[in-house]
């Protein structure tokens, strides 16, 4: 994964290192609108998480880090916002049998996926359910 600077890490690498928090991922690309539409929902969601244990993670499959670099600048999610290289290789989608986006997943505290299809950050159910896993030691 290359992030905004084109600084590389891995998804392994970043769960390690958010080890005891809950993540919220979000799978996307530049190109797709519903993904860009639950935006919003995505930004109002975090804002309304501050102070819990809930990291949120964006994964573009875009296939032009140009496009997803400008895309994700003008969205406001360079923050935890990484360019998957080689997407259609990447173990990560093959492990969540990804075949389309957007795509939420919820990883637990512990590292361990939660939901491999999570709701969408715009479904009232999404805030319980991560302040739920976020509570859980």
């Amino acid at each position: 994964m290359l992030s905004p600077d084109k600084t590389q890490t891995s998804f392994d690498r970043f769960l390690k290192e958010n080890k005891g928090k809950v993540i919220y991922l979000d799978i996307w690309a530049s190109w797709c609108r519903p993904c860009i539409n639950e935006l919003p929902s995505s930004h109002a969601l975090k804002e309304k998480l501050n102070g819990q244990d809930v990291v949120f993670l964006y994964i573009s499959v875009d296939e032009v880090f140009d496009r997803w670099q400008k895309a994700a600048s003008h969205l406001g999610i360079e923050r935890n916002s990484y360019f998957l290289v080689n997407a259609r290789e990447s173990k990560l989608i093959r492990q969540l049998q990804l075949v389309s986006i957007p795509r939420y997943v919820v990883i637990d505290k512990s590292g361990k996926i939660a939901s491999k299809d999570a709701p969408r950050p715009s479904e009232s159910k999404t805030y319980d359910y991560l302040v739920k896993l976020a509570g859980k030691s």
